[in-house]
């Protein structure tokens, strides 16, 4: 059977997926850039995952440039003030409800211990909120990171991992591909 035209859109806010897309000249300065880069890419594989965490492209073996996103919905159980920061191998923007809440733009290394002044401090009422995370790795080495304090203190920042709960990564079924076989009709 022919697939329907009309597919309805995905209305779940369950899980965090990361899409990859081949790498596509763009200014690693820029957020708008990065994202309409990113939209315009060839697809290289996509898939859901229980945070921002990887030094790789997970979908594939090649060490080379691309670009990815992250997106999915942080669920809140109580409000408060939540300080984001990333750490990664070239540009990464990290965007709550649609807003730029972080960025590391340009074409650096990580950052390999938080210093004061690299957190960005918002606050978020209980429930669901959009997140999305662009990320750009402009040479065959990549490193994308996302983390946070809840309620954090004044003084240096002590980033956990954002937890899959958060994401409700949990709720995501995968199953594994089993041996090729073919079949006759």
């Amino acid at each position: 059977e022919e697939p329907p035209k009309d597919v309805p859109p995905w209305t779940s806010r369950d899980g965090l997926l990361l899409e990859t897309r081949e790498y596509k000249h763009c200014n690693p300065n820029s957020l708008d850039s990065v994202r309409e880069a990113f939209e315009s890419a060839k697809p290289i594989g996509s898939g859901y995952v229980d945070g921002v965490h990887h030094s790789r492209n997970p979908f594939t073996l090649k060490a080379e440039p691309f670009l990815s996103h992250y997106s999915g919905f942080l669920n809140i159980e109580t409000s408060g003030i939540f300080g984001f920061l990333t750490s990664s191998r070239d540009a990464s923007f990290l965007l709550v409800d649609d807003k730029l809440v972080i960025a590391a733009p340009g074409l650096h290394g990580p950052m390999h211990h938080a210093r004061r002044g690299s957190r960005k401090d918002i606050r978020l009422e209980k429930g669901s909120h959009k997140f999305d995370y662009y990320h750009l790795a402009a040479g065959p080495d990549a490193i994308m990171t996302a983390a946070w304090e809840v309620n954090p203190p004044e003084e240096k920042p002590k980033p956990t991992a954002i937890p899959p709960s958060v994401f409700r990564a949990e709720r995501i079924g995968t199953a594994t591909a089993g041996a090729v076989t073919l079949r006759t009709l």
